[in-house]
This record gives structure tokens, sequence and C-alpha cells, in this order.
């Protein structure tokens, strides 16, 4: 039988607390019931915590993912706006040099909002270009671009408020682990005290059934076939 422990990350830890206050609600706990108390209202604050720095990373991680997918799409409006320039009469390998810009390949190799933003620098050179098929794979890069720098302003706001709640509730992660480590020992220190049990009822952790061993089974032997004729 092992003893339940806090666990590695804040997940762990607040799956343990759950653990230890559910039994406790069925347990006689008399004995530790100011550390319980203790040990409950950190629980408390540090699974809000959690739940907030959860929701802020969440928010954060849906904002780069939109940003990721509005990036595949600037690239490709990037290849077809080159494609366009080099049937115009661009080079091949440098489409946007008379616009003073690097290969297609280099732009799609920025960062996502460095290209986003020099896309919509060198789109607005070819506003006036005399090749139709130019000007609109350019206004579409361009709204790609835009599309991207819209989607990448939040991001700053958003990694300060992940990263704020991060602090927040690794701040009260310490309290949490203060309280845990005092209820266990006040639980081994009650059982010294004739309070039988209330360790167990607590911190005991069920031990994992261990895995039934495959048995392999040779395969059948091949059946003969009859010999065929009379024999001899």
């Amino acid at each position: 039988m092992g003893t339940l422990q806090s666990g590695k990350s804040p997940g762990q830890r607040v799956d343990a607390g759950n653990a230890v206050l559910d039994r406790a609600s069925s347990a006689d706990a008399r004995s530790v019931k100011k550390r319980l108390d203790a040990f409950r209202s950190a629980h408390r604050a540090f699974s809000s915590g959690h739940a907030v720095a959860e929701k802020a990373s969440a928010a954060l991680i849906a904002q780069q993912r939109t940003i990721g997918e509005l990036d595949a799409v600037q690239d490709d409006a990037v290849e077809a706006w080159a494609s366009a320039r080099t049937g115009a009469g661009a080079k091949r390998l440098q489409p946007f040099a008379d616009l003073k810009g690097p290969s297609a390949s280099d732009i799609k190799g920025m960062g996502d909002r460095a290209e986003a933003e020099l896309i919509v620098k060198l789109a607005a050179k070819d506003k006036k270009h005399p090749d139709a098929k130019v000007k609109k794979t350019a206004a579409a890069a361009d709204a790609a671009a835009r599309a991207v720098l819209k989607a990448s302003d939040p991001i700053k706001a958003l990694t300060r408020t992940r990263d704020a709640a991060v602090s927040a509730r690794d701040a009260i992660g310490i309290r949490w682990e203060k309280a845990f480590a005092s209820l266990k020992r006040g639980a081994r220190a009650a059982e010294d005290d004739g309070a039988v049990g209330v360790f167990a009822s607590l911190f005991d952790a069920p031990t994992a059934a261990p895995k039934a061993k495959k048995v392999k089974i040779a395969p059948a032997p091949a059946a003969t076939s009859a010999s065929n004729g009379a024999p001899s």
C-alpha cells in the first residue's frame, strides 16, 4: 500500500487534494480537524487559482492556433502573388526583387507578424501594377496579412494574463504544499496518540493490481497430407 503524494504538476496537486478531502468526508478525522480545515482552505484557493490559470492558458493557446491557421493562409497568398508576378515578367526565383523584397520562401520563413508587416508594405507597391492578376493576388495577400496582424494584437495581453495567473497559482501552491505536509504529519502524530487508522483513511493509496502475464501459446503443428498411391 503506497502513500498518496502531492504530485509533480498543478493538476496532480488538485487531484490529490480532492482525494484527501473526499476521504475526509467519510472518515473520523476529528483528531486532525484544525489541520484538515487549514488544508481545505488552501486547497480551495489553489483549485480556484488553477482553474483561472488553465482558462488563461487555454485562451492564449486558442489565439496562437488561430494565428497559425491564418499564417498558413498568408503563406498560400504569398505563393499565389509570387506566381502572378512571375507570370507578369518578374524573376522566377526573386519575384519581389523590383519591390526590394526577399524571395517568396524567405518571406514565408519569417515569423508570422514580421511576415505580415512586410507583406502589407510590399503589397501597397502593387496596388497600381498594370497586370490585373498581380493586383488581385497582392490585394489577397494584403488581406491575409492584415488578418494575421489583427489576430496577433491580443497575444501580448493574453500572455501577460496567463503569466500572472500562473504566478498567482504557484504562489498559492507553496501554501498548499505546507498545508498538505502539515496534515500528513498531524495524521501520523494522531496515530501515535491513539487515533488508529486516521492516516490510512486519508493518505493510503491503493496499489495498482499487477498486470496479468500473457501466456504464449505455441502454434499447432501443421497437418501432414496423406501419401498418394498404394503402399509398396
